[in-house]
């Protein structure tokens, strides 16, 4: 078996298995989860959320890139009538990022094993809403059902240029670094050795295509 679709299968088997742990949580169907429960679902989500996202940036990798124009020195005049990107009509929620979040909230360490998604007895009382743990799970699903959506859109976006020298960059960016979720005190997880697994495979490709900018 190619070594690269190896790879990919244990992304998608952890991306499975973080989902269906997610979706067992008693609070999810509520609409509510207590504080550590719910810091320590969206660390694990996160964890997912990026060996997808790696995923994503790998497979392209096996895909023709072609450097977009360079942008016009000048940028446009405020009557430019050029349209705006906007959310599709009648989409439900937004798309999984392919980008990676530059900040990040602050969340519980989750440094023991997956059974930390069960409620710790006398823990944190304070309930948190899910919905936007939710939306997240949607949209990594999603991409979990069918990741060659997400692929098109990524390259789309790669080969996207620059209206003018002084607009951002539509092409979806992975920070330098340790990917999120990664934990140094789980390194030895199976967890663990897929997203840095598939990091690897992610840098090779983001270094094949230099267009392709690093978060400053």
């Amino acid at each position: 078996m190619d070594a690269a679709l190896f790879s990919f299968q244990r992304v998608w088997t952890l991306v499975s298995g973080v989902l269906a742990a997610l979706s067992a949580l008693p609070g999810l169907a509520r609409g509510s989860l207590a504080g550590a429960v719910w810091g320590r679902a969206f660390a694990e989500l996160r964890l997912a959320e990026a060996a997808a996202r790696r995923a994503i940036f790998a497979m392209a990798a096996a895909h023709d890139f072609t450097p977009p124009p360079p942008p016009t020195a000048l940028p446009p005049a405020d009557d430019d009538p050029a349209p705006r990107a906007g959310r599709a009509p009648g989409r439900a929620s937004a798309p999984f990022s392919l980008s990676d979040p530059i900040r990040l909230p602050r969340l519980p360490n989750p440094s023991v094993e997956p059974a930390l998604l069960a409620p710790p007895d006398g823990g944190d009382a304070i309930a948190h809403p899910t919905a936007g743990l939710q939306a997240r799970m949607d949209a990594l699903a999603a991409v979990l059902a069918d990741p060659g959506l997400a692929l098109e859109r990524y390259l789309r976006l790669r080969a996207r240029p620059r209206r003018h020298i002084f607009s951002r960059p539509a092409a979806p960016r992975l920070r330098p670094g340790n990917p999120p979720g990664f934990i140094r005190a789980r390194w030895l997880d199976w967890e663990m050795d897929v997203l840095m697994e598939i990091h690897a495979l992610a840098g090779k490709a983001q270094a094949a295509s230099p267009l392709v900018p690093s978060p400053a």
